[in-house]
């Protein structure tokens, strides 16, 4: 695996662990965000809507209050018409608690205030109508019958608060506890998705970092000219491609050495041959030049006895041929030699032809 797909693996790892914790938060989030929606709908708009109806009903009770012990008509009149309002107003609120989420026993808390509502409001009206005959001693006698059911009353809507009281504390409970259980799983998985990063950078760092040291030591060996060293890393990523191109590298570089050394030891072998030639021309030149010492001896000879040879002109006459003889074996002796030095001196040229070509193609293959 490359070194990229590994980074790449490892990112892609790190980040599926973080969508994970994003995951569970907004999940939880999602959670609470109910649970408020819910506490809101269930508890808080009920708990608003009893209140109006606890306010509603204890106006009512002061109101007739006032009915029994005033003896104004047109006062009577205006607080029956505004009990009447809050008694309409109640029912209306009624109707909207009962829209909501109710447990059984709020059902059946709602269905005994319908009932005791009921009983008490035909106990209020027919109180206000002996009040507005003014026959103030009944009527005050049926507010009293009608102020234990309005009593009933109160003591239904205080019963209901207090369940949906309850059922608000639950609902934050609940929320509180989803908030807890998120906030302990978001740190499990982030501490897991911090250790397995920490763990995975100490692997990757570790795999490059081996492998670069092996590289450095693998080019100081060559620095020092230990061409025989070899860079060991079976990895089948980029250090791995770069192992494998120093090593080929390597033994080219010694191959190219190799070829240089024979290239050498051969032109040592011609020259040695060369060498050896020029001796045995100078040992020809060396007989050439003790033949003619000899023949300027024979000359002096010669001059110095005229007379001796006029009267051996036939020995004259050999010694010369003997000379042109010696003449003759000295040219043929200087032509093969000659010969002999040019053979020599094209063969030497032929092997640094030879080296250079192959100490050009190493360095072309060096530079692949």
């Amino acid at each position: 695996m490359k070194i990229g797909t590994k980074l790449t693996a490892g990112f892609v790892f790190i980040a599926c662990f973080v969508g994970l914790v994003g995951y569970i938060g907004l999940n939880n989030m999602n959670a609470i965000n109910q649970g408020k929606t819910g506490m809101y709908e269930e508890n808080l708009i009920p708990l608003t809507l009893l209140a109006q109806m606890e306010a509603n009903t204890l106006s009512n009770s002061r109101d007739m209050e006032t009915v029994m012990y005033t003896e104004d008509e047109v006062n009577i009149i205006i607080i029956r018409d505004r009990v009447a309002k809050r008694a309409n107003e109640n029912a209306a609120l009624l109707e909207q608690l009962k829209a909501t989420q109710l447990s059984p026993e709020e059902i059946a808390l709602i269905e005994k205030y319908e009932q005791k509502s009921k009983e008490y409001d035909l106990s209020r009206v027919q109180a206000i109508d002996l009040a507005v005959q003014r026959n103030f001693i009944m009527a005050r006698f049926e507010n009293k019958q009608g102020s234990e059911r309005r009593t009933e009353i109160e003591l239904i809507l205080m019963n209901l608060r207090k369940l949906h009281i309850e059922e608000a504390q639950n609902s934050v409970a609940a929320s509180e506890a989803a908030f807890t259980d998120s906030s302990r799983a978001m740190l499990a998985i982030t501490g897991v998705c911090l250790a397995l990063a920490v763990l995975l950078g100490i692997l990757l760092s570790r795999n490059i970092t081996r492998s670069v040291k092996k590289g450095v030591e693998f080019a100081e060996a060559l620095a020092e000219g230990r061409l025989d060293k070899k860079m060991n890393v079976n990895s089948k990523d980029e250090l791995g491609y770069l192992a494998a191109a120093l090593n080929k590298a390597a033994l080219n570089m010694r191959e190219m050495l190799h070829s240089i050394i024979g290239a050498s030891e051969s032109l040592n072998k011609n020259s040695q041959e060369l060498s050896a030639a020029v001796q045995e021309i100078a040992s020809q030149v060396q007989n050439i030049t003790l033949s003619t010492q000899e023949i300027a001896a024979e000359m002096e000879t010669t001059s110095a006895a005229t007379e001796e040879m006029n009267a051996s002109g036939q020995e004259i006459s050999n010694s010369a041929r003997q000379l042109t003889n010696k003449a003759e074996e000295g040219s043929r002796s200087a032509m093969s030699i000659e010969k002999r030095a040019r053979e020599l001196n094209k063969n030497a040229y032929q092997s640094r032809e030879i080296a250079q070509t192959l100490c050009a193609q190493q360095q072309a293959n060096i530079e692949k």
